[in-house]
């Protein structure tokens, strides 16, 4: 049992251990509804609610696979995500709190393979504008805003340029044109410049 509060890797972690995982309310104590066995496993479990009376439910603490989504979402952005969650949907119920763990674990795979699948894409980019290289297209986009480029913390431009195309990725596709990526790269620039 787990709070629905809880990131991916907490939730993986979970998977890992049980074959279901069942996500509790943030916000009040719990209060044991009832204790019995899972038919198909006969593993003991103890099923909950929140006793705070002044805390109503809402949607997301009563449907697991919308707290599980969510999470993904957080971990891998809504491209990722929707990929991985693609011609296999959860067998959760409206409404109920508990996930199959090998569902879990199977969609976590499936977006940890396809970001990485992302960063191969992404590879020629990130050398092409590469601060630690020094490459044409770094040093001109700090001449366009009047940086020098031997001024700059290399491995922090690299270090952020890397993380803004992975979200780009993971929102929009590992397709990214010239512009775009110089655009992001220049945004990059321009944040670590302003915060030395």
């Amino acid at each position: 049992m787990i709070n629905i509060s809880a990131p991916i890797d907490v939730i993986l972690s979970a998977a890992q251990e049980d074959k279901y995982v069942f996500f509790h309310p943030a916000n009040g104590t719990l209060k044991v509804e009832a204790i019995g066995e899972l038919p198909d496993s006969g593993r003991r479990v103890q099923w909950v609610r929140s006793n705070d009376a002044n805390h109503t439910p809402n949607t997301a603490e009563r449907d697991a696979h919308d707290v599980f989504t969510n999470e993904m979402q957080n971990a891998f952005g809504d491209k990722i995500s929707t990929i991985a969650f693609k011609n296999n949907p959860m067998s959760v119920q409206p409404n109920a709190r508990v996930l199959k763990s090998s569902e879990i674990k199977e969609a976590v795979l499936r977006a940890k393979k396809i970001q990485s699948l992302y960063e191969g894409i992404m590879l020629p980019t990130r050398l092409e504008l590469s601060a630690v290289r020094q490459t044409p297209q770094f040093v001109a986009c700090c001449k366009e805003l009047g940086l020098n480029a031997q001024d700059l913390p290399a491995e922090t431009v690299d270090m952020l340029l890397e993380q803004s195309l992975m979200q780009y990725c993971a929102d929009h596709g590992p397709m990214i044109d010239h512009h775009t990526a110089y655009s992001l790269l220049a945004d990059v620039i321009k944040s670590v410049s302003s915060n030395p």
